[in-house]
């Protein structure tokens, strides 16, 4: 007896890669001439973004910028100052294999950040932010749908199948200006 199964085509996400690439900082800054000296430093903060993602057959294109910002005392300690500093970076992470067209979702997390004064006027920076980035590759399975025959009998379920139309990702930056009273 033969039967004739009917076939039907479904979207289905394939997780090609999901994990963290540690990109180091290493960064010497001198104040602007404008800027008092150091005193005492009492923050380091770093503030990494990925601005670009692109996927070269098995390879994994993150570009981004960090700004480093040190909170700082000067010399009469009557005011607390800020320095800001940037710098670029471009990660390159290996996929198993080629994943064109595919979905990434790329972020970063601040791992350490230290800071020390080497002299008034300079700063020694060092630290690490990882990259964590997540690969999904749209692919296609087939699913029975049905059966022919007469003395065949079906239990059929309906099972709802998601497929991405559009995909985004923009990161933005959230500011708010407080005002600090007096004492």
């Amino acid at each position: 007896m033969d039967y004739m199964l009917e076939r039907e085509k479904v979207a289905v996400d394939e997780v090609v890669f999901d994990g963290s690439q540690e990109q180091p900082v290493d960064m010497d800054i001198s104040l602007p001439d404008y800027c008092p000296d150091i005193q005492r430093i009492l923050k380091c903060q770093i503030y990494p973004r990925v601005t670009a993602r692109s996927i070269m057959g098995d390879r994994l294109m993150l570009d981004g910028n960090f700004t480093v910002k040190v909170f700082y005392l000067d010399p009469d300690a009557a005011c607390v100052r800020c320095c800001e500093s940037g710098d670029s970076y471009s990660a390159e992470i290996a996929l198993k294999q080629p994943a064109d067209n595919a979905r990434v979702l790329a972020s970063p997390r601040v791992e350490y950040i230290n800071c020390r004064a080497t002299s008034p006027r300079k700063l020694d920076i060092h630290g690490a932010f990882s990259l964590c980035a997540r690969v999904i590759r749209q692919g296609q399975s087939e699913l029975v749908s049905n059966i022919a025959g007469d003395d065949v009998e079906q239990l059929k379920s309906t099972a709802a199948v998601n497929q991405p139309v559009g995909f985004a990702q923009q990161q933005f930056s959230v500011d708010e200006v407080l005002e600090l009273g007096q004492g």
